[in-house]
């Protein structure tokens, strides 16, 4: 962005391998359709803010596979919830 005579970096362009790294909960999709997705791209969602944050490499490369566990992590607990209420539902 270009204010006056001044240019202003909002965020920095992301590294292609930053993108492949914190898109891999993307692959979620494939075993868990529309809940794998959702839970995919939030993931990407968190992983792009620390990507473009504060601190080193290692620590973003850390913070972002700790985020995709968490995301395959949550995945599978509101599959267990979705299909406790179904069973639930049916005697």
């Amino acid at each position: 962005m270009t204010v006056g005579d001044r240019s202003i970096e909002l965020a920095r362009p992301l590294e292609w391998y930053e993108y492949v790294w914190m898109g891999l909960p993307i692959l979620l999709v494939f075993h868990g359709g529309a809940l794998g997705a959702v839970c995919g791209v939030v993931a990407i969602q968190r992983s792009a803010q620390v990507f473009r944050g504060e601190g080193g490499k290692a620590r973003k490369f850390l913070l972002s596979g700790l985020i995709s566990v968490g995301a395959l992590l949550g995945y599978f607990v509101l599959l267990l919830i979705l299909f406790s209420l179904v069973q639930g539902r049916n005697p």
